[in-house]
């Protein structure tokens, strides 16, 4: 008997949903969150292109899992700091698969330094990566979707941007500058029939969000589990699955949206 933790029967996403004959770009795409969307959106007949940032090993292994889906895939690594290699990459990702129909702005970094320690380096450091860059992704691909009107646009938050936490200033910034970069940029161009929309996954089950992430924490992790209403952690395909309607026709009168995939934890508190 299902106790309501375990996942339910998974049905093949092609059942609901084609996108065959579409091209869709996921930055950070080579593991977690990310290659869980890549993977999905092969899986329903796009041609997928990612956005690695060091391992090109990983890198590999996901343009090789891509391309068992019979459709064409593109990898490449890059510094998404560096504008000149965030136009190069998207250029490139058109000569390989054609117009970027849909785009994932997920690549984000999330260091820790108090506001005491915080220098403008390292401001800047995180805004031209969890901010800048989904910007300059958009302001590439956008003119091409709003001519052939058709785009879906998803850019990712966090928690982070509502909660706040000690010692993530500058990330918590970052990421809730996308909730208002994801408005502005729905406003710009809805009437193009290109939507723009925003995923905040809670604590999902990532190696980022394990016991062993936080060694040095005492009951951090279980204290953070613990205010979930359902009581576990997410799994990156329940994030990708929410991406998937997003950039499907299923949610083709929706946009300047924020989706919460949070388990509840987002406006709810355990217990509370």
């Amino acid at each position: 008997m299902a106790t309501g933790t375990e996942p339910g029967d998974k049905r093949d996403p092609r059942e609901l949903v084609d996108l065959s004959g579409r091209v869709a770009l996921v930055t950070g795409g080579t593991r977690n969150i990310g290659r869980e969307m890549a993977e999905l959106f092969a899986s329903c007949g796009a041609s997928v292109a990612v956005i690695g940032r060091s391992d090109e090993e990983a890198l590999k292994e996901t343009v090789a899992a891509l391309e068992t889906h019979g459709q064409p895939a593109f990898g490449t690594l890059a510094d998404l700091s560096a504008p000149e290699q965030i136009e190069s990459v998207v250029r490139a990702a058109g000569d390989a698969l054609g117009p970027v129909d849909i785009l994932v702005n997920n690549a984000a970094v999330r260091p820790h330094a108090s506001i005491e320690e915080l220098t403008v380096a390292d401001w800047d450091g995180v805004m031209h990566i969890n901010l800048r860059a989904p910007f300059l992704f958009a302001q590439q691909v956008l003119p091409g979707m709003r001519e052939r009107k058709y785009g879906r646009i998803i850019n990712i938050s966090g928690l982070s941007a509502l909660w706040g936490k000690a010692n993530r200033a500058h990330v918590s910034a970052s990421k809730a500058g996308m909730v208002g970069l994801t408005i502005a940029l729905a406003a710009e161009s809805a009437l193009d029939n290109v939507t723009v929309n925003c995923i905040v996954p809670g604590l999902i089950d990532t190696e980022r969000h394990t016991p062993e992430w936080y060694p040095d924490m005492d009951d951090f992790y279980d204290r953070r589990l613990s205010r979930i209403p359902m009581g576990r952690l997410g799994r990156p395909e329940e994030v990708a699955s929410v991406s998937l309607f997003l950039v499907s026709e299923l949610s083709s009168y929706m946009t300047g949206q924020t989706l919460y995939v949070s388990g509840g934890a987002h406006p709810m508190v355990r217990g509370a």
